[in-house]
């Protein structure tokens, strides 16, 4: 970029603005407590430990793979964050957006897996979720504004008591939600992947809370594992059931389903190959009934195989791509060896509803579908490491009545050679039509460098990180916001910012594209758009973009990392980024304790 370039990009602007706001730009050094410490290796993937802060080598160059939002060392060249467990959109159809009290305003509910719970001992990481409830005037915490308190859960909430809380069980890290017994209250399925199960640490858990005139409610309360009873497949160590979570009718009863993601299942002697749990709803809510277990080895699906390490499950959508009113669900494989030279290079498998029988049915099999990085159509070339798969959003980006799918390559490389720009990240987008996703029609492929686009791509920015889809201009066209959280803004390090790609009959495309910030005290290592969704929480027909940023540090508090949720409200020109609320436990009512390290909105649906 040269000078000129630079004066009037919005990196500038933004800068600008930081320094007029009396804003200090501090070193990344200043958040890198652990970078002496001795570098911790895993044999393999695993989320026991997901949220655990990345430990550095002392030389500051190389990482391990301990999981957790990465803070990059200062000394050039960064390695990408590497977060294998990251599910910032855990699944759910956006065309309905989620009312837990049935009062006709959205409501939200954010997880919070690094929180720390008491129950007469301190336990860290227990992890909880926090309800915030819409109103005519958007989000409120107090019940004097609102129909409903904002509610904070979490396993030492009364009537959530039936399995123990414990240290590490990341209750809150993936949400889902819908109506599964469809009384006209939206319910919510809570992800607990550290879970002990038989005594079977990290094995997981979902927890289900139903929704009702008062919102969401320990009334009638379940949870369901591979332990139970009714579902398939034996509780192991580390499996993560729980870790991905989507919903959607499959079986077209009226009644929504769960799809519960176990990226770390062993299918036979294949380690952490990865499956995919299928709880059907019912008159009375979830039931073990008819339970499917679905994997890349199941009868009738011969486009790939269960291999190690591929972690099928690790992310969730649903949607309806071929336009028969059943559901459909998108489950993938970001990890997927594709060959030996282009290991990690991901993939996505589509697998079709059914009336009567759901996703997969004893006599039929399945009727699925496998989208890689070289499908034919897809412009998006197969490379070592790229992750095709990582995120996913779902929405309607033509106006065709077909949902279409939106697949996240953030560790996408542009180039090659000493010109690349290494993990910059890119989005394909796939259209919906009579036969299902469709890759032939040479589907766009969005990024900073396409033509056209705001801000231009740098290495290790991670461009689609997170995903969602909604219209937020209420034009008929779902529009597609990716997340960016690590993108950098002139000295100012992983700021973070999400884009906006407004659609026409043509899907999203870069006219008009917005670039949006950190609307307050924009700060080294916010990592502003870590997790994106949307919810209508006024009722205007206009959707709110929800943004997390989990590295926010509220100057109030002086407390690092308690991180924040920015809510933009929306009209006919699209997002605003001067209208907005910005929430924190403690903020305007809001329950709860801010924390060192709880990372707030780690998680939304």
């Amino acid at each position: 970029m040269n000078f000129f370039s630079f004066i009037f990009s919005k990196r500038f602007l933004l800068l600008v603005g930081i320094i007029l706001s009396g804003a200090t730009a501090v070193s990344g050094q200043t958040r890198l407590a652990v970078a002496n410490e001795t570098a911790v290796e895993t044999a393999s993937v695993s989320c026991y430990n997901a949220f655990l802060p990345l430990i550095v080598q002392g030389d500051g160059a190389t990482f391990s793979t301990i999981q957790g939002d990465v803070i990059q060392p200062p000394a050039p060249p960064p390695e990408p964050p590497s977060d294998p467990c990251a599910n910032p959109d855990s699944g759910q159809d956006i065309d309905v957006f989620p009312d837990f009290n049935g009062d006709g305003y959205g409501d939200l509910l954010m997880g919070i897996p690094n929180e720390s719970v008491m129950q007469g001992l301190n336990y860290p990481q227990a992890g909880a979720a926090h309800a915030l409830y819409g109103t005519a005037n958007g989000f409120v915490a107090l019940a004097a504004n609102a129909a409903v308190d904002d509610q904070l859960w979490s396993r030492a909430t009364a009537g959530l008591g039936d399995t123990a809380v414990d240290s590490f069980d990341y209750f809150g890290s993936a949400i889902g939600l819908g109506d599964f017994n469809n009384d006209g209250y939206d319910d919510a399925a809570i992800g607990v992947p550290g879970s002990y199960v038989n005594g079977e640490k990290g094995a997981g858990v979902v927890q289900v809370l139903y929704g009702s005139a008062n919102g969401l409610t320990a009334v009638g309360t379940q949870t369901w594992s591979q332990g139970h009873v009714s579902i398939l497949g034996a509780p192991e160590a580390d499996d993560g059931f729980g870790e991905a979570l989507a919903v959607g009718d499959f079986n077209n009863d009226g009644h929504d389903d769960l799809a519960v993601g176990v990226p770390r299942e062993s299918v036979d002697d294949v380690v952490q190959a990865g499956a995919v749990n299928i709880i059907y709803g019912s008159a009375n809510g979830l039931t073990g009934a008819g339970d499917e277990i679905l994997t890349q080895d199941v009868e009738g699906y011969d486009a790939s195989s269960a291999e190690e390490d591929d972690l099928f499950g690790h992310t969730l959508e649903a949607g309806d791509f071929n336009g028969d009113g059943i559901d459909d669900l998108v489950v993938s494989s970001p990890y997927e060896d594709t060959s030996p030279e282009t290991g990690g290079a991901g993939s996505v498998q589509i697998f079709y509803g059914n009336s009567g029988t759901g996703l997969y049915h004893a006599t039929t099999g399945v009727n699925a579908q496998n989208i890689q990085a070289d499908s034919p159509g897809i412009d998006n070339a197969m490379e070592l490491g790229d992750r095709f798969g990582f995120t996913l959003a779902v929405g309607d980006f033509n106006g065709d009545g077909k949902d279409d799918l939106a697949i996240g390559t953030p560790y996408e490389t542009h180039g090659a050679g000493a010109s690349s720009i290494q993990d910059a990240g890119a989005v394909n987008i796939v259209f919906g039509s009579d036969a299902g996703l469709d890759t032939t029609t040479s589907p766009p492929i969005l990024s900073q460098a396409t033509d056209g686009a705001a801000g231009i791509p740098y290495d290790y920015e991670l461009f689609g990180f997170s995903l969602t889809a909604a219209d937020f201009n209420n034009d008929g066209f779902d529009d597609l916001a990716a997340g960016i959280p690590f993108e950098d803004v002139s000295e100012v390090v992983q700021i973070g910012a999400v884009q906006i790609f407004y659609s026409d009959e043509n899907g999203p495309s870069t006219v008009g594209d917005d670039l949006i910030y950190d609307a307050i005290y924009p700060d080294d290592l916010d990592r502003f758009g870590r997790a994106v969704t949307a919810v209508d929480s006024n009722g205007d027909g206009y959707p709110e973009l929800i943004a997390s940023a989990t590295g926010d540090d509220p100057q109030e508090l002086e407390i690092d990392d308690v991180g924040s949720i920015f809510v933009f409200f929306s009209d006919s020109d699209g997002v605003s980024q001067t209208d907005f609320q910005n929430w924190y436990q403690s903020k305007d009512g809001m329950s709860g304790t801010p924390e060192n390290g709880d990372q707030i909105g780690k998680v939304l649906p």
